[in-house]
């Protein structure tokens, strides 16, 4: 019967859970990732290179479905910008794998109507433009998004500047343990992950 509850509750866990499993920073409450109005990221789904090309529209869900906390956490974090992640924990390297920054965006704002997170037209902070995913072929690759609250005044860490380069090769290696403490991030409020893999012979990106 221990057995069974605790296989239960395990299971409870990982439904909860937004990124993938074993990635930290972890959250539980879920970030809206459309492609389109058929595409859309859900906790590890599979999804056509070709679907993934554009920037994703983003949704805050948790701010509208979570009714018995909607209220303070929208008064606490009304005046509030965010930054949004995503990253590749798949590329091959050297015999192992080590994680690829393909979209750095600071200063959304949040529509709390809607849910609805917005791209500034314009922003004096440095970003890292969308590089949509193609995985070299062979296994498949999780490419996981995560969205913190920036704090006030934020600047972004000087030692992650060369991250920002569109070059492929300058987005190797992004370690966002490392970032989230030279930021002094709080944890992720939301998250979301999916999966995209290539199986024809096509040129090897990353």
């Amino acid at each position: 019967m221990l057995k069974i509850i605790f296989a239960v509750f395990l299971a409870v866990g990982i439904a909860q859970c937004q990124t993938p499993p074993g990635f930290e920073p972890s959250t539980s409450h879920n970030l809206g990732v459309k492609f389109s109005k058929k595409i859309a990221a859900h906790q590890g789904n599979k999804l056509d290179k070709a679907d993934t090309q554009t920037i994703p529209h983003l949704k805050f869900k948790s701010l509208n479905h979570d009714a018995g906390n909607t209220y303070p956490f929208q008064k606490s974090t009304s005046s509030h910008h965010y930054i949004v992640f995503m990253i590749d924990l798949d590329v091959p390297q050297n015999d192992t794998t080590v994680p690829f920054l393909h979209w750095y965006q600071p200063d959304l704002s949040l529509d709390h109507k809607t849910g609805k997170l917005s791209i500034p037209k314009s922003s004096h902070l440095n970003k890292a433009e969308y590089y949509p995913p193609s995985p070299p072929p062979g296994h498949e690759h999780r490419y996981v998004e995560v969205l913190f609250v920036q704090p006030s005044h934020y600047n972004l860490p000087s030692e992650f500047e060369r991250y920002m380069d569109k070059e492929s090769s300058a987005r190797v290696g992004f370690d966002i343990r490392e970032f989230v403490k030279a930021a002094e991030l709080k944890k992720p409020v939301a998250g979301n992950w999916f999966l995209v893999q290539e199986v024809d012979d096509e040129n090897e990106e990353l």
